[in-house]
């Protein structure tokens, strides 16, 4: 029952982010670039200067990015690690 509950946490995250990318802004090559889950502190402030260009005009799909990213990283590191 955990598995199943966890797969669909997954999946709804999973299903959320990926309408969040299909709503978001066109990026240039240098802000998809940045546009990654951070591994250090210089992609932190990458990402944290490419998202705040946007959040005036796209504040819904960067807060919702924002949490799902969140929700999603356990995945990627267990995944990588």
């Amino acid at each position: 029952m955990s598995l199943l509950i966890l797969l669909s946490v997954f999946l709804s995250a999973a299903s959320v982010m990926y309408l969040v990318y299909r709503n978001f802004p066109e990026l240039n090559n240098d802000e998809k670039e940045k546009m990654k889950i951070p591994k250090d502190m210089e992609d932190a402030k990458a990402l944290g200067t490419v998202l705040s260009k946007y959040k005036d005009t796209y504040y819904t799909q960067v807060l919702v990015a924002y949490f799902t990213t969140y929700i999603l990283y356990p995945f990627v590191e267990m995944k990588f690690s």
